[in-house]
């Protein structure tokens, strides 16, 4: 059976039997809305820095320029990008009330909604883009933003473990967006990163990180990617909980090819400046105020646009192609798609996280429904519904997440052998469940087994422990199976 579909059949089940025990309620209501979010895409919420470049990034995410990039009203507000028709805007109101405004004539957010800033909850933007049958993308304000209350709202949105006035204002995956400062050090870099990431509980499975704007690296154009990866290195491996990846990503670039916002004109200038010498062309490209400034054959205005598009690196790489490779727009745009990154982000990040979306959305309603029932006997319908869950082996994945969230904020303490052990665990690592067969298993469970009981683990880590263990228990009885099936059809042939 897909593990998926067990997961998501035994959780609508429960539900549902809770939703006939409780009759109408509160709590009935939030039941129903929690069945009707399963089948809703995974949310993912950008959060980071204001100036990041978050919004150039949900640009490229949705292959569609919508998102506005400039400093405007309609980037004070959390904004949720879903797929629906007619495409619209709506203007979710403190009261709950929906007012619509219409999109611009290109699909994207108008600059001003005219509506007072402290009677907007978000917005939520219906567009018929098929990336959004996927995934939910939630745009937020900048954190430290100049306006506070939305900083604050930002980062209440994000933290998993915060109480939230509503179900929806919840995210599965969080995506923290860092732009490269030109002038840090790795360190400088690490301890910003670890800074924002401060009281949100994440793991290696529901958080990852973007390393953005890294074409203003100062760095040679042809070694600009080989110097980001090497930051995003230094910093997946020192984190002090892990995150599923920390990917490089030029983010206009990436912005720019996704969208398609390299014309055809913009594709001759580029081959144009190519034909000049390489000594012309490298003065050409020592500055941005030389790149428009120097007569180079191609007017001012189409140079800037260049620089609007590419910025200088993203120039240079493409003034570097044309040069030894001659002309070819397909061959160009290959060329400035593998220098963005976008490619092995989308592999890294949104393919790994939408192998686990009904674990993460799991664990975030299983949360929520933890938190609801305030009179006695909905309370105790409530928790047995949750035992009832935990137990059961198809869900033991969502457990696996509960007990990484437990470590990640700092709940559970664990030696660091035994966190690394878990965060694989939590997100399907290979290699993460011993593979050498029943021995293995039965030994990995009992190095658990012996933490538990030691004196070093209180409640919560002993519930860490005890949900590894019956993992690598799990694991067992599937190698047993398999084996007796094998055994069973060997000696009936």
């Amino acid at each position: 059976m897909d593990p998926a579909g067990s997961i998501r059949e035994t959780v609508d089940r429960a539900l549902a039997d809770l939703q006939r025990v409780l009759g109408p309620g509160p709590t009935s209501d939030l039941t129903g809305a929690l069945r009707a979010e399963f089948a809703e895409p995974l949310r993912v919420a950008v959060g980071g820095r204001i100036k990041a470049g978050k919004s150039t990034l949900v640009n490229a995410l949705l292959r569609q320029r919508v998102a506005p990039t400039d400093v405007g009203e309609c980037t004070r507000f959390v904004t949720w990008y879903r797929y629906g028709l007619p495409e619209r805007l709506e203007v979710v109101l403190t009261t709950g009330e929906r007012v619509r405004r219409p999109l611009r004539n290109d699909g994207s957010l108008p600059p001003e909604i005219d509506i007072p800033g402290d009677t907007v909850h978000h917005l939520d933007v219906f567009l018929s883009n098929d990336q959004l049958r996927r995934v939910t993308v939630i745009d937020t304000p900048g954190l430290a933003s100049a306006v506070e209350g939305r900083s604050e709202a930002t980062r209440e949105l994000l933290a998993l473990d915060r109480d939230s006035r509503a179900a929806v204002s919840q995210a599965d995956v969080l995506l923290l967006v860092m732009a490269l400062d030109a002038r840090a050090d790795d360190d400088e870099v690490l301890g910003s990163f670890e800074a924002q990431f401060d009281g949100l509980r994440r793991t290696a499975l529901n958080a990852a990180a973007v390393l953005s704007r890294i074409d203003l690296l100062d760095t040679p154009s042809a070694e600009v990617r080989v110097r980001a990866g090497a930051v995003a290195d230094t910093i997946a491996r020192r984190l002090r909980t892990p995150v599923s990846a920390v990917v490089p990503v030029a983010t206009l670039l990436a912005e720019t090819i996704e969208c398609g916002l390299l014309s055809e004109e913009d594709v001759a200038a580029l081959a144009e400046l190519a034909r000049l010498g390489e000594t012309e062309r490298a003065g050409l490209l020592r500055t941005t105020d030389r790149f428009i400034s120097i007569d180079a054959g191609v007017p001012p205005a189409r140079r800037g646009r260049l620089l609007e598009r590419l910025d200088l690196h993203g120039v240079t790489v493409a003034l570097n192609h044309l040069a030894t490779h001659g002309p070819g727009t397909a061959a160009l745009l290959r060329r400035l798609r593998e220098e963005a990154g976008i490619d092995d982000f989308r592999e890294r990040v949104l393919d790994a996280v939408a192998r686990h979306g009904d674990v993460l959305k799991c664990a975030r309603l299983l949360a929520t429904l933890a938190r609801a029932g305030d009179d006695g006997a909905v309370r105790h319908a409530v928790l047995g519904v949750l035992e009832q869950l935990w137990l059961d082996p198809s869900l033991h994945a969502v457990r696996l997440q509960r007990a990484a969230q437990l470590h990640s904020a700092g709940e559970a303490s664990l030696p660091a052998d035994l966190a690394q052990e878990l965060h694989a665990l939590a997100r399907g690592a290979t290699g993460a469940v011993p593979a050498a067969g029943a021995d293995a298993l039965a030994t990995a469970a009992s190095r658990w087994r012996t933490y538990a009981n030691s004196g070093r683990a209180g409640a919560a880590e002993r519930e860490v422990a005890d949900t590894v263990c019956r993992a690598y228990e799990l694991q067992y009885e599937r190698l047993r199976d398999l084996t007796d099936s094998t055994d069973s059809t060997g000696s009936s042939g």
